[in-house]
C-alpha cells in the first residue's frame, strides 16, 4: 500500500498553513586514501513546506536543547519521501539553523511527515 495520496494531502495543508523551505548539506564526496582527497563534492538540497509546532520535551533533553532557543518543524517535502539529514541547514524566521533530529512518520517505509528538531 502507497500512502503517496496522503504525503500530498500533508503537503498541500503545510503548503496552505506554513512556509516554504529547503534543507541544504554539503557532502564531502568520495574519499581517496591513496591521494588523501575527496572528489564529487555535492550539495543535498530537500525542499517542501513547514510550520512550527510544540516539540518534544523528552527530545529536548535527549539533545541537551532549551526548547524556546531550538524550534521543532512538522515538514513535508515536495519529493514524496525525501527528508533532510542530520547536519542540514535550513533558514527559519530568519535565523539560520542546523537540523539536530529527524523523526519521520513513515507508515509503508516511506516518509509522509517529520518531526524536525533544528538548533543555532
Amino acid at each position: 500500500m502507497s500512502y503517496a495520496d496522503d504525503a500530498t494531502g500533508a503537503r498541500n495543508d503545510l503548503a496552505d498553513a506554513g512556509a516554504s523551505v529547503t534543507f541544504t548539506q554539503q557532502t564531502p564526496g568520495v574519499y581517496n586514501e591513496a591521494t588523501d582527497t575527496f572528489t564529487g563534492a555535492a550539495t543535498v538540497t530537500v525542499a517542501g513546506s513547514a510550520m512550527e509546532i510544540a516539540g518534544d520535551p523528552d527530545t529536548y533533553a535527549a539533545l541537551e536543547l532549551v526548547q524556546s532557543e531550538a524550534p521543532t518543524l512538522l515538514f513535508s517535502a515536495s519529493t514524496y519521501g525525501a527528508l533532510p539529514g542530520l547536519g542540514a541547514s535550513v533558514t527559519w524566521g530568519g535565523a539560520v539553523y542546523t537540523v539536530r533530529s529527524v523523526d519521520a512518520l513513515a507508515p509503508d517505509g516511506v516518509a509522509i511527515l517529520a518531526t524536525i528538531v533544528v538548533a543555532r
